[in-house]
């Protein structure tokens, strides 16, 4: 059920383990950035679904082992007081970040995306929406939105190293 990918067996395991995830960022007292964190872990989620292959270790214990090795990960990071997301993101998520500024950036960015890629990154990252308007309005599952975010996510930091793309 895991490996097939399609949309129900991923609601299913969203919505089993959404609760879990939510309880292990409150172990951490993660406040600030709660919405961050809760997309860092649904993304580990979404990686431990595409990486797990049946085995003597039940998903369950895998994804536990992933979700606490990136909230630890991330708890450390926060103390040195380093950046969760890639800089990149970080300085787009910046309100006085103006993409007209970098039409290069833009274009070198963005190559490779599907159109609904870079829509849910310009609803998430440029427009700043949060996520429960974002499915609203888009009318996607909660999977779906995941999924295409760690996608296009994935594309863009790719881009990043491609072209050696500063700010």
């Amino acid at each position: 059920m895991i490996s097939d990918g399609d949309s129900l067996s991923l609601d299913i395991i969203y919505n089993k383990y959404i609760n879990l995830i939510y309880k292990k960022i409150r172990e951490f007292n993660f406040k600030d950035d709660y919405e961050d964190i809760l997309q860092e872990c649904l993304i580990v989620l979404n990686n431990s679904i595409e990486k797990y292959k049946d085995g003597p270790v039940p998903f369950a214990a895998f994804f536990m082992r992933n979700l606490q090795n990136k909230l630890s990960t991330i708890y450390t990071m926060k103390k040195k007081k380093k950046v969760i997301v890639s800089d990149l993101l970080v300085e787009m998520m910046d309100p006085s970040f103006s993409f007209e500024e970098y039409p290069e950036l833009t274009k070198a960015m963005f190559e490779g995306l599907t159109p609904f890629q870079i829509k849910i990154i310009d609803y998430r990252f440029i427009k700043r929406f949060d996520v429960p308007y974002i499915l609203k309005t888009l009318n996607i599952k909660r999977s779906t939105f995941y999924y295409e975010l760690k996608k296009g996510i994935d594309r863009i930091k790719y881009n990043v190293e491609k072209h050696k793309i500063e700010i």
